[in-house]
């Protein structure tokens, strides 16, 4: 589950539709939440493993990787997709991460017949 967190993140939603949300304290002052930062704020702090991620996804490359090889690989193929991995723009990722992109893919790629 815990990879789940990292590759989604929490979701919150807001408790009404026009009332910001704060944090508050016993004898402190309300501060608005964090996720009220503008836009721009709140992408150059996201994840940058979880960005590469969504990118190296969005590229089609999985897809592309998961055809070539018919659904199927061994153990030195998952590794040297890592390493090919390394040393692209996509890098750093959680390579668990990588793995269920895998998964994902291979399960889409099955059924699209």
């Amino acid at each position: 589950m815990r990879i789940f967190h990292w590759l989604f993140g929490k979701r919150e939603t807001p408790t009404a539709a026009n009332e910001p949300k704060t944090h508050t304290g016993e004898g402190q002052k309300q501060t608005p939440a964090s996720n009220e930062q503008p836009a721009t704020m709140r992408e150059a702090s996201a994840d940058p493993q979880a960005d590469n991620l969504r990118r190296w996804r969005e590229s089609g490359q999985p897809w592309a990787w998961i055809e070539a090889r018919r659904g199927q690989w061994d153990h030195d193929s998952w590794l040297a997709l890592l390493d090919d991995l390394k040393r692209s723009s996509f890098w750093p990722m959680n390579p668990d991460a990588v793995g269920l992109v895998l998964e994902e893919t291979r399960q889409k790629w099955l059924s699209r017949k």
